[in-house]
């Protein structure tokens, strides 16, 4: 019978265990006992409480102390009795929410624990990165730009273990940052060498550092997480005035990656207040604080949507990616995560024009899509998996105000020999040498 009735005698039975115990949990435990022992129906705690509320008066009620010892509450408690506490506990109900409250960290609060304002997570992109510079015909300013992820600083890659083609540890990750900021500003010199710029956008993708996320990373890793972050916000410090220096405007927007979560596994709540990433971010905007010249974009957010002159870009780590080991490789699974992300962009916000991703340390681009390399290089998970070897590379970009991008390659992160360096800088001087005998500078 799905509601059996309550006869005279399970009434006294029930409100028998309720005399008997000092909780409601226990007397209702123990009526059901009661039941199988008696043979009568069997009732839910839920289904005993609300017996109790429709006998009006004398209901009996949850039994708390009010001072000192735990006293038993009488089954002829009077219904003002029962009001009355239930107010008071009502009363102290709302005491401890507002105290935790007070106690709560919310957006604003954490960003001033490491001494920035929402300012740093303001993605409105400056006017000089949207509006068309007026400029006579042929002779367009451009946007420089550069995409920096997954340097794993931290990791130590053994050449012995990888047969040689690559080597790794936290000093020659500095090392390849800072070059690649370097040839960030040598390669207008090289290819384009007519142009002039508006500035320059910095794509910051995630994995500063190692993390130790796994236990063979915690074994080997040169340095802690936390060494790694002071580390990754120098590099970036450094990088960001150089390239100020060569362009005289830099935007930079930040995502954070799974590599430098401090969770065990990727978490969806609170991914970028749990994430070292982040907290570099955060710690790069505080130093560029009132610097007219450059901005910082880094919310606490898996993916970003910004505007590029009069295009939409979409920013992600790409951890969410999954797949790639088939004989397709990660085109397949770049495709569907790409496919997704805009079902939802169209939806949540304007779509997106340009898809932009790191994660999986190979080099690759086509029209509306970039995958960044890495800084870290081929490694002994990768050689086991069977990848692709690639040397450390990361991208670069023009992007013409009416046009969207029209330069793509790569630069690559290890320096040449001093030999190979004056070489390549006489190369340089020799086609910037021509092109300026070759047309009319202003």
């Amino acid at each position: 019978m799905r509601n059996p009735v309550w006869l005279e005698e399970h009434v006294d039975g029930l409100v028998g265990c309720m005399k008997a115990h000092t909780s409601t949990a226990e007397a209702t435990s123990d009526y059901r006992k009661l039941c199988l022992t008696n043979g009568w129906p069997e009732r839910s705690a839920n289904a005993c409480l609300q017996k109790l509320q429709n006998m009006g008066p004398s209901a009996f009620t949850l039994m708390r102390a009010e001072a000192g010892s735990p006293q038993r509450a009488d089954v002829g408690t009077t219904a003002a009795d029962l009001a009355a506490r239930l107010k008071r506990d009502n009363a102290d109900l709302a005491r401890r929410l507002r105290e935790a409250e007070s106690r709560a960290l919310d957006d604003e609060s954490i960003a001033k624990l490491v001494g920035v304002g929402k300012a740093a997570w303001d993605l409105e992109p400056p006017s000089w990165a949207t509006e068309a510079p007026k400029s006579r015909v042929g002779e367009t300013p451009q946007l420089a730009g550069g995409f920096v992820s997954d340097k794993h600083g931290g990791e130590v890659v053994d050449p012995a273990q990888v047969r040689g083609y690559n080597e790794y540890n936290s000093e020659i990750c500095s090392i390849r940052v800072r070059h690649t900021y370097t040839m960030f500003c040598e390669m207008p010199d090289f290819y384009t060498p007519r142009f002039s710029y508006v500035g320059f956008l910095l794509m910051s993708g995630g994995d500063d550092v190692s993390g130790g996320i796994h236990e063979h990373l915690r074994k080997t890793d040169d340095e802690s997480t936390q060494q790694g972050v002071v580390r990754a916000v120098r590099d970036e410090i450094w990088g960001i005035e150089l390239l100020k220096s060569r362009y005289g405007r830099v935007w930079n927007v930040r995502v954070p990656g799974n590599h430098a979560r401090s969770t065990d596994k990727v978490e969806s709540k609170n991914f970028a207040y749990q994430n070292y990433d982040w907290l570099v971010s955060q710690l790069v905007a505080e130093h560029f604080k009132g610097d007219p010249k450059v901005k910082i974009g880094a919310p606490p957010a898996f993916h970003l949507v910004f505007k590029v002159f009069n295009e939409n870009w979409f920013l992600t780590h790409g951890f969410e990616i999954k797949g790639g080991a088939g004989i397709s490789g990660i085109e397949t699974p770049v495709a569907l995560a790409r496919h997704r992300a805009l079902k939802v962009e169209q939806v949540i916000g304007k779509g997106f024009d340009v898809y932009n991703h790191a994660h999986h340390h190979t080099h690759g681009f086509k029209k509306g899509y970039q995958r960044n390399g890495c800084v870290v290089g081929y490694n002994e998970f990768a050689m086991l998996r069977g990848y692709d070897p690639e040397p450390p590379q990361q991208d670069f970009f023009i992007v013409d105000p009416l046009r969207g991008i029209t330069f793509q390659t790569t630069v690559f992160c290890n320096p040449e020999s001093p030999k190979k360096a004056a070489m390549a800088s006489a190369r340089r001087d020799a086609v910037k040498k021509s092109v300026q005998s070759a047309v009319r500078w202003e």
